[in-house]
């Protein structure tokens, strides 16, 4: 049975190095420039535990979930406010929050970035270039389709 995001990181939890990890849902297609993300990995490794330990990519609202997830106000994720983004997929975690939760369990994300963002150790970056979340044949098919037209 699929453990979930959180689940799935929880159980591989022994096995990652302590610090930053870099997590890409498999689903996810996007131009998006990981190395952008080298100086947020390296500001996480070096800041104090009690800093900002989760780092969220998000993305315009796309027409499937038009509300969104959270604001982002500067470079910080909260819980409430106008101008709502949708999480891209695409996140930077502390793997140390990782390694008290159960193994072999499933867990959803959402809960556990309503407590982050609530500690106030979550910070985001807005992302505006082409990315797909491809959860179904039909969009790998949409996808495909767009992406045969660009050539």
């Amino acid at each position: 049975e699929p453990l979930e995001a959180a689940g799935g990181i929880a159980t591989a939890a022994p096995l990652l190095a302590p610090g930053p990890l870099l997590v890409v849902s498999g689903d996810v297609w996007t131009r998006f420039d990981y190395a952008a993300l080298r100086p947020r990995i390296d500001a996480m490794r070096e800041a104090a535990s009690g800093s900002r330990r989760v780092h969220l990519v998000m993305v315009p609202n796309p027409s499937y979930h038009a509300d969104g997830d959270f604001p982002l106000a500067h470079d910080r994720v909260e819980l409430e406010g106008p101008d709502r983004l949708t999480f891209g997929n695409i996140a930077i975690y502390d793997a140390a929050l990782f390694r008290e939760l159960p193994r072999g369990v499933k867990l959803k994300m959402l809960p556990l970035y309503r407590e982050w963002i609530r500690l106030g150790i979550v910070s985001g970056e807005r992302y505006d270039g082409p990315w797909a979340n491809v959860g179904t044949p039909a969009d790998l098919a949409a996808l495909d389709t767009a992406l045969g037209s660009e050539l």
